[in-house]
């Protein structure tokens, strides 16, 4: 992408989630099951599944919780994979709730 004031398309969205969180999942030594697992019903598996793909990017609330999981924004799940920093933060742990 050529330039910092670039508007993106959603297709670049579509496929920046799914480039990031493809990297996430196996910086983590996961593989999608898991982050299915680890979101604990928040968002539908074949969501998940299709976002991985880079096909959607779900809605806010769903681009949030697979943020949580990671540690991370969604600033940094739609940002272009190309400028992320090879240290990814530390994975925070979800709080359980009785």
């Amino acid at each position: 992408m050529e330039g910092m004031n670039a508007v993106l398309s959603e297709q670049d969205c579509r496929e920046f989630f799914g480039e990031n969180v493809r990297r996430l999942i196996a910086k983590r030594g996961w593989n999608t099951l898991r982050l299915v697992e680890e979101l604990r019903g928040s968002v539908p598996q074949n969501t998940v599944y299709r976002m991985v793909r880079g096909e959607s990017y779900g809605t806010a609330p769903m681009q949030m919780a697979i943020a949580e999981v990671f540690g991370v924004t969604v600033d940094y799940l739609l940002t272009d994979p190309a400028v992320h920093e090879a240290k990814l933060p530390p994975r925070k742990k979800l709080s359980q709730s009785a």
